[in-house]
């Protein structure tokens, strides 16, 4: 059946009252309850179970501070809930092993706006093919597609944050520092070299260099928003190398790790099968050994069949033997 029905709804707005009219609002009054009543027009008729959306119970219109619950309002779905798409980490072995292959499949190292799907599927399906596996499940085009442009955003933050700021110097990571040696490589269309400095007076790389050896005056460090943080050679002693082996070193046991279990499952395998053998083997032995029991009770059986059998045939003689007997009294009897 339906009704008409009048819906009463208090809300608690977070801002005071008077913002949604006035744009000067003190911020010391307190947040009023509001009291929406929503009735249906004219002789409308609804059903008694109606859903009313939150969107309705908001107004459309509100200026200042309300803007973010009028955004939330227009923005919750009315219909099924969005489910949340998990995101897919990444461990420090497999960023390594993107960025090598991410190293070698760039087609343009010049342009980086032409990198394709083809490259980033190649990438994946390079990461894929690994033995033994990276990942427990694939990756896809877009997951590393998404990395390597996070990487790339938070490296140029660190940049941009260590050339205008003086304090407070941001570090690069080991993977940072690797991705920018690719970066700088395809830039400069081969392998990253040393900064050097060049001016007007001195256009090239190379007139700027034998300049800055045959003066004597030594550079002063830059300071203010031009001071940066120079780049540090990558030598034996450098944090790279250092993680780089301590990555290798890792990568190595995680190797010797998994050969060892791999190891152990076969042997397990192999117990296993001898076992399940020994088992088989058992149970043979156990039927036939019933079946040589079986054949001695059918002889034991036959035996005693054979013996009652004598006994009968000796029964039925003795009898036969008294009833000749019987009859020879009787002739003999009757002659005399």
């Amino acid at each position: 059946m339906f009704k008409k029905i009048m819906l009463q709804k208090q809300i608690e707005l977070p801002f005071p009252a008077g913002s949604l009219f006035n744009s000067q609002s003190s911020q010391s009054q307190p947040a009023r309850t509001h009291i929406v009543k929503i009735v249906p027009s004219g002789n409308s008729l609804v059903p008694n179970s109606l859903p009313i959306s939150p969107k309705l119970l908001v107004p459309s219109k509100i200026q200042g501070d309300s803007q973010e619950l009028n955004q939330e309002a227009e923005t919750e779905p009315t219909g099924q809930a969005s489910e949340k798409i998990p995101t897919f980490r990444w461990s420090n072995n497999q960023i390594l092993m993107l960025l090598a292959s991410y190293e070698l499949h760039k087609e343009a190292p010049n342009d980086f706006s032409k990198e394709d799907k083809k490259m980033w599927a190649s990438i994946a399906n390079d990461l894929n093919t690994k033995t033994p596996p990276l990942f427990l499940r694939d990756v896809t085009a877009e997951q590393v597609k998404d990395k390597i442009n996070n990487m790339k955003g938070r490296l140029n933050a660190k940049k941009d944050h260590n050339k205008q700021s003086g304090n407070d110097l941001k570090e690069l990571t080991h993977l940072e520092e690797r991705l920018n040696d690719i970066l700088d490589a395809s830039k400069q269309g081969g392998p990253a070299k040393e900064c050097t400095l060049s001016s007007p007076l001195f256009p090239s790389a190379e007139e700027g260099q034998q300049a800055a050896a045959s003066s004597h005056h030594t550079q002063q460090p830059v300071s203010g928003n031009m001071r940066f943080k120079r780049k540090r050679q990558h030598g034996t002693g450098s944090k790279v190398a250092a993680a780089k082996l301590t990555l290798e070193t890792q990568w190595s046991g995680f190797l010797d790790h998994q050969a060892k279990m791999a190891a152990e499952q076969a042997a397990i395998a192999k117990a296993t099968l001898s076992l399940r053998e020994r088992e088989v083997a058992a149970r043979e032995r156990r039927n036939k050994l019933m079946e040589n029991y079986m054949l001695m009770k059918e002889k034991q059986a036959y035996k005693k069949e054979e013996r009652w059998r004598k006994l009968l045939d000796l029964e039925e003689r003795k009898l036969q033997f008294k009833r000749d007997c019987h009859m020879a009294m009787k002739r003999s009897i009757l002659d005399d």
